[in-house]
Parts: C-alpha cells; sequence; structure tokens
C-alpha cells in the first residue's frame, strides 16, 4: 500500500524560526516498514498536487498543532478533490483534544493520542478491508458527527519502538533548523510528563502516564 504522511504549511500568521524535523511522522513510517511510505513536508514543498500525481498514494495522512488545525483540513480537503478515492486521515494534539474540529466530509479518519500502535493496525485492517472499527482510538466521521473506537492505553514501551525512518526525509535534511538557524535533528527519549502544568496539554496526551 502507497501511504503519504504528510507535514503541513507554515501558519502565514505565526512566527516560527525553527523548523525541526517531523519526527512523529518519522515514527509512523517506521511501524509500517513493509508498505511503500513517503514523508512530504509542505514547509519547504508546497507542489501537492504534483506529488499526488506522481506517488499516487491510497492513504494520506497529516498532523499538526492547534495553529495547524485549518492548514491541515486544507490540504486533506484538497487531496479529496485530486482524488476522492484516497482515504485520508489526521493526529496530533488538535485532533485528539478536539475532534469534531475534523468532522467534515474530506477526513475519514481521525487518530487520538499516539498512533504508533493504533496506525499499524488501522493499516493493516484497511489493506485487508476488514472493519476499521475494530481499531482502537479512533475518531470515524458518521453522519453529521463521529463515532468514537474502543479506547486502549496509549503508552507503550519505548525500547520496543523502531527507530524512526529519517531516511524519508533525507531530501529536507539540511533545511531543518533550530530557532538560532542551526542545522538539526531530534531524538525522542521520554513521553508524557510527570507534572499537571495547566498552561500544557502534553501530560494529558499521554493520559497522566510518564
Amino acid at each position: 500500500m502507497k501511504i503519504l504522511l504528510i507535514k503541513p504549511p507554515l501558519n502565514p500568521r505565526l512566527i516560527a524560526p525553527s523548523r525541526g524535523e517531523p519526527l512523529e511522522l518519522e515514527y509512523l513510517a517506521a511501524a509500517v516498514p513493509e508498505h511503500q511510505v513517503e514523508i512530504f513536508d509542505m514547509r519547504f514543498d508546497s507542489r501537492l498536487a504534483k506529488k499526488l500525481g506522481e506517488f499516487r498514494p491510497d492513504f494520506v495522512g497529516i498532523t499538526g498543532y492547534t495553529c495547524d488545525a485549518n492548514t491541515a483540513k486544507a490540504v486533506l480537503k484538497e487531496v479529496k478533490k485530486h482524488n476522492s478515492r484516497i482515504v485520508t486521515g489526521v493526529g496530533g494534539h488538535h485532533a485528539t483534544f478536539l475532534p469534531p474540529d475534523f468532522a467534515a466530509p474530506f477526513v475519514d479518519v481521525i487518530f487520538l493520542g499516539m498512533a504508533d500502535i493504533s496506525f499499524k493496525e488501522f493499516v493493516r485492517v484497511m489493506e485487508a478491508g476488514e472493519d476499521i472499527r475494530s481499531v482502537n482510538n479512533l475518531a470515524l466521521r458518521s453522519g453529521a458527527g463521529l463515532f468514537f473506537t474502543e479506547p486502549a492505553p496509549f503508552a507503550v514501551d519505548l525500547n520496543q519502538l523502531p527507530f524512526p525512518a529519517r531516511h524519508l526525509t533525507d531530501r529536507y535534511r539540511n533545511r531543518y533548523r533550530d530557532q538560532w538557524r542551526n542545522k538539526t535533528s531530534m531524538i525522542l527519549a521520554s513521553r508524557g510528563c510527570p507534572f499537571r502544568c495547566h498552561f500544557c496539554a502534553c501530560w494529558k496526551l499521554l493520559q497522566g502516564k510518564y
């Protein structure tokens, strides 16, 4: 199966001096090594129609923060306009906490929380033609609302995760910079947070686990 994972374009109304690699997409790609996966970083390349025409994906997924929500929806809308048969999905912080914001005709599936396990299972079920509602931690469009599948713990043993598929972002590697414009790569050494700050959603994403 062909899978295209997208990092949305930068929000033009925000000042964002850093351009970190899409580590979350590299982890998702690594979870399905038996499939043909590409990562398309629209912060550096806006030619979505060209990419869709060349790669011809079966599934397109996008991620983003709250500041990217409207942009992510616009991208998925363009994907469906290009080919309505492409299955579209969205995940990340905003999708987890406010899934109704993505209850739109051009969004087929919403991934809730950390999708290391659910994404891999979703791809397996989709390819096999089985019932997607059997996959945990999803929100699926149902009429004018959403249908939520069975919840499951997000916590996983980080030592069991595959290394991120960094080779899929090689063409962007020299453009990943920190706020001081230094070239950078990222690692993930922990997930969640032991604290409960009211201004931060990090700990809520993993349901208070660290």
